[in-house]
C-alpha cells in the first residue's frame, strides 16, 4: 500500500497518478497494490508499524521525517541517499541507503532484506533504538513537537557535562537550538 498525496483511485485527474494507476493494471498487480493517499499524522503509526519494510525512493528529502518515524515504530527503511535520509538513515545499521534513482539496488536492497529476517529485525531494532535515543521521537508526533533533541557531551579532565539541545522544525520548519540545560557530574 502506498500512503502519501491526494488520491482518488476513482477520480485519477493527476497525471502521475494516472499513470501508475495504468502501469498497476498492465502488471497485473492490481489486487495487491492500493493507493491510500494521504493519511493523518495520528493514524500514520499504524501504517510505518504494519509494514515490512518502509521505501523511500526519493529525489530529495529535506528531514527524513517519514524515515525517523517509521524507525520509530520499528519498521526497517529503504531510502534514496538523499538530503535528510543520508543523515538519518546509517546504511547498513539503521536502515539502508540506494543511490538515487537506481532502481536496481533499490530492489537488490529489498530483495535481501525481505529474505533475510533476522536482518530485517536487526534492523528494525537498531532504527527504533536510533530514532527514540538519537533523534527523540515518538511516532504520531506532530510538527512542532520538538522532535530533535540531541545531547552534547564535553569531557574535560575528570569532569563530564551534558548539554540537552533540541530543534524545533515546527515553525515554517525554520530551526532554532532551545534554551540549553546543562547537566554537570564529576567521576569518581
Amino acid at each position: 500500500c502506498l500512503v502519501g498525496g491526494d488520491v482518488d483511485e476513482e477520480n485519477t485527474t493527476d497525471a502521475e497518478l494516472a499513470r501508475l494507476q495504468s502501469l498497476k493494471h498492465e502488471l497485473g498487480i492490481d489486487d495487491i497494490v492500493t493507493f491510500l493517499g494521504r493519511r493523518s499524522q495520528q493514524a500514520l503509526p499504524y501504517y510505518y508499524a504494519a509494514a515490512d519494510i518502509v521505501v523511500m525512493p526519493s529525489r530529495y528529502e529535506s528531514f527524513g521525517m517519514a524515515a525517523l518515524e517509521a524507525m520509530a515504530c520499528g519498521t526497517p527503511v529503504v531510502a534514496s541517499d538523499v538530503g535528510g535520509l543520508s543523515f538519518v538513515v546509517r546504511d547498513g545499521e539503521t536502515g539502508f541507503l540506494v543511490p538515487e534513482g537506481d532502481p536496481r539496488a533499490l530492489a537488490d536492497t529489498l530483495g535481501h532484506l525481505l529474505c533475510e529476517p533476522d536482518l530485517r529485525a536487526y534492523i528494525a531494532a537498531s532504527g527504533a533504538d536510533s530514532a527514540r535515543v538519537d533523534h527523540m521521537v515518538r511516532p504520531g508526533m506532530e510538527r512542532g513537537d520538538n522532535p530533535y533533541h540531541f545531547v552534547v557531551v564535553h569531557v574535560d579532565g575528570d569532569r563530564i557535562s551534558l548539554e540537552l539541545q533540541s530543534v524545533d522544525w515546527g515553525s515554517g520548519f525554520a530551526p532554532y537550538r532551545s534554551n540549553r540545560a546543562v547537566l554537570r557530574d564529576s567521576l569518581p
